[in-house]
């Protein structure tokens, strides 16, 4: 992420935009050194002179416009091909993530780091290191036209120029605090309104001014953030905007008083208060730019957090045999769960059963891995794996997650070589070709389940862990649906509220939790 690797994976995109910076400069330059030649040969300018300085103006004025829109493709350019490779590789760190700790985090924060904060990271530390040299490219440039016309005057606006880069000191700091804030607040926007739109089944005219104030409350609470992060991006324009009069003040008095004691002539200072122009406003950018890369940093930090910087091992599939559940006593917020002991054989059927809140669910994602399993509780054929990420043999499900994809394709992506097992393509055949909407909008409850289910039996996973993939069923379709289940030959622990003796004696064992 950062600007070094940056550079390296981008160079050819980055060269190119420098390379057409130093045309368009050196193009754009001609300009004011036309207008000291022109004002210095006007009293003698012949028709054929004048036609010969027109020309030259004009042309460098072409090339300057035709380097300067092939600049601004290249730009366009590098932020393509960073959104795509900085954004795959941040979703593929996402993705391969253990569960228990992709789930520390909000969902809200991950998609936020794949839009906002990577979008910020670009537009304020990336970009603005590309167009730092940029802007250097360009001061380098003019500083040696300003130099031939004035080397007094020259060295004195490179001074002034150089003080004015004492700002970036004065506002760095605090609008790292106001983007550090407003990235933070937004998160938590996005998972506020997740929550307020999952609620869609209780609006009603009883509830909307209840739901309406609640918005309200967030909605007023981003915006004071976001209003907060924008008057501090005004202080830091103004200031930054400050040394563009700052250099044209110095410019038109010295030069005056250079001009008046004989050592530059007026042509040279016309000419240099045009430079100064041009010089002043690459100087306003770089102070603009060290800003935004100060208070970017934090960006970087904050999506270093999402991931561990420890590796787990993977134990080999072959090596299961039994997975056991050794006195656990567990605790997590108000929530205890003690269910003492359990054991997991290969191959064998488990059922789960028990009141509601007293924990099914909770024992089945600490078996998954989905929460932080602790330690000497949890054991793979008899070792400890309590910091061990085991998801190459546990499959985990606790509803149908669909995506927008054919059923088909919703069941493939459980298997690596993306195939549908005949056993699984019996659970959805009859829709395996459905168009699947964002969320399974157009699917019924009953299709969700079998995808569900086609899911879990097309996994190639040793361990199914099902947590009430049937609780929105009745009860004829959970019996069928649970038979071609049971055809699996994998290891499965299916939790359900069923508890017919015809239901329970389909499974090996069942295991009931107390209240």
């Amino acid at each position: 992420m950062n600007f070094r690797h940056c550079f390296w994976q981008y160079r050819r995109v980055i060269f190119a935009v420098l390379f057409f910076t130093g045309l368009s400069v050196a193009c754009i330059s001609i300009v004011p050194y036309m207008t000291k030649v022109v004002l210095d040969s006007y009293a003698r300018l012949s028709l054929k002179q004048a036609a010969v300085y027109s020309a030259v103006y004009i042309i460098a004025v072409i090339l300057f416009l035709l380097t300067e829109y092939a600049k601004k493709i290249s730009f366009n350019k590098l932020q393509q091909v960073y959104g795509l490779d900085v954004r795959m590789r941040l979703f593929q760190t996402i993705v391969r993530l253990p569960h228990y700790v992709f789930n520390q985090q909000k969902t809200g924060r991950y998609i936020n780091a794949l839009t906002n904060d990577l979008e910020n990271i670009y537009v304020n530390y990336i970009l603005c290191y590309v167009q730092l040299a940029v802007s250097i490219v360009s001061l380098l440039i003019y500083s040696a036209y300003m130099v031939y016309l004035n080397r007094i005057l020259s060295l004195v606006l490179l001074l002034v120029c150089s003080l004015a880069l004492l700002i970036p000191q004065l506002l760095g700091d605090k609008l790292s605090v106001e983007r550090r804030e407003f990235s933070q607040a937004e998160a938590y926007f996005l998972d506020a309104l997740n929550d307020l739109l999952t609620a869609n089944e209780i609006f009603d005219s009883n509830s909307q001014p209840k739901f309406e104030k609640i918005f309200a409350a967030y909605n007023f609470s981003f915006e004071k953030t976001q209003r907060s992060l924008a008057d501090c991006i005004a202080l830091s324009n103004i200031f930054s905007a400050s040394s563009l009069y700052m250099i044209n003040i110095v410019t038109f008095a010295l030069g005056l008083f250079l001009v008046a004691s004989g050592q530059l002539v007026l042509s040279s200072l016309i000419a240099m208060l045009a430079f100064v122009d041009l010089v002043a406003i690459p100087t306003r950018d770089v102070i603009y730019q060290i800003i935004n890369i100060r208070s970017a940093e934090h960006l970087i930090n904050r999506l270093a957090e999402f991931f561990p910087t420890e590796t787990y091992a993977l134990p080999e599939k072959s090596d299961f045999k039994n997975l056991q559940v050794r006195d656990l006593d567990y605790q997590i917020g108000n929530f205890h769960l003690s269910a003492g002991n359990l054991s997991i054989e290969r191959g064998k059927k488990y059922l789960l059963i028990g009141d509601n809140a007293s924990g099914k669910s909770t024992l089945l994602r600490l078996l998954a891995g989905e929460l932080m399993r602790p330690k000497n509780m949890f054991f793979l054929d008899g070792r400890d794996i309590a910091r061990t990420d085991i998801s190459n043999l546990v499959y985990y499900s606790a509803a149908s997650k669909v995506f927008k994809a054919t059923v088909r394709d919703n069941v493939a992506i459980s298997a690596a070589d993306g195939s549908v097992s005949s056993l699984a393509e019996q659970a959805v055949g009859d829709f395996v070709d459905m168009q699947v909407d964002f969320r399974g909008r157009n699917l019924s409850q009953g299709q969700q389940a079998k995808i569900a289910l086609a899911r879990a039996l097309n996994s190639p996973k040793e361990i199914l862990l099902l947590d009430e993939i049937f609780a929105n069923v009745d009860s004829v379709r959970e019996l069928e649906l649970t038979k071609l289940l049971l055809q699996t030959e994998r290891t499965l622990v299916l939790i359900s509220h069923n508890r017919t003796n015809e239901y329970q004696k389909m499974f090996d064992h069942v295991y009931s939790l107390p209240q």
